[in-house]
């Protein structure tokens, strides 16, 4: 993934999550939200979007 600045400060999270990909339910980490995103490190891959 190309490195971006985001328009919006982020605030430093660090909480468990469940998301969904697809069917498929991963878990995983959510880092550093922000109003235009986040970072998720987890056990199932996404799609940029």
């Amino acid at each position: 993934m190309p490195f971006a600045i985001r328009p919006y400060r982020p605030f430093p999270v660090q909480c468990l999550v469940t998301y969904n990909a697809g069917l498929r339910q991963g878990q995983g980490t959510l880092w550093n939200l922000s109003r235009s995103g986040c970072r998720l490190s987890g056990n199932l891959s996404l799609h940029l979007g």
